[in-house]
């Protein structure tokens, strides 16, 4: 209920055209070429609606959202904007706020400068805000710990990517650096080269594995 009433509030009133009077900043912020009631209507019923039958019997799930639909990935997304907008913003203290909070999807890069205790105040807080929303932590660790050179001296995996704090000794200076990450269960296996793929997909599967790490990834 409360992400379609934060959905219906940010797209109101819009229809086939983005009214001349609207800017990203102001809402509503939602523009998806039909008239926004008849969008939000269509969008509940694909939530509402979604049966499953195991052993004979049918279930419906009624809290968050059920996996491999296409509509899920973007809901979730807007959920978490709602989380963030509506819970986040106004009910933490800004004394035990991050000072700096960077979200993917529902993945979380926080940068915390205040003491230990202040962070479970803020961990504690954080994880009352929404009942079906609960939040881990995985903390920095030191270059030596995750298999690193010395001079990293912090590391902490973000998505598919290590964040690393780097001292440069012959300039006396520190910078952050990325470089790939590999959980412990990465199987290390995509395509093989027999299987019924075209050629084109084990081809780009190589070139966007070595574009990344081009890209991406900083010499250490």
């Amino acid at each position: 209920d409360e992400i379609m009433t934060f959905l219906r509030n940010q797209c109101q009133g819009w229809g086939d055209v983005l009214p001349s009077h609207a800017r990203p900043v102001d809402p509503p912020v939602y523009n998806f070429g039909m008239d926004s009631k008849i969008f939000c209507d269509l969008v509940e019923l694909c939530l509402k609606y979604n049966q499953f039958r195991v052993e004979g019997n049918f279930f419906r799930q009624i809290h968050g959202l059920f996996m491999g639909s296409s509509i899920s990935a973007p809901l979730a997304m807007i959920y978490m904007e709602f989380f963030e907008k509506y819970k986040y913003e106004p009910l933490i203290p800004d004394n035990i706020k991050p000072s700096e909070w960077k979200r993917y999807v529902d993945d979380c890069f926080v940068v915390y400068e205040h003491d230990e205790h202040k962070f479970q105040l803020f961990l504690g807080k954080l994880n009352t805000l929404d009942p079906y929303i609960k939040f881990t932590c995985e903390r920095a660790i030191s270059g030596v710990e995750a298999g690193l050179p010395s001079e990293v001296l912090e590391a902490l995996p973000f998505l598919d990517f290590k964040v690393l704090r780097y001292f440069d000794r012959a300039n006396s200076t520190i910078s952050n650096k990325l470089c790939i990450h590999r959980k412990d269960c990465h199987s290390g296996s995509y395509i093989h080269s027999l299987s019924n793929q075209p050629t084109s997909v084990k081809k780009a599967v190589i070139r966007n594995m070595f574009l990344r790490a081009y890209r991406y990834c900083d010499i250490l």
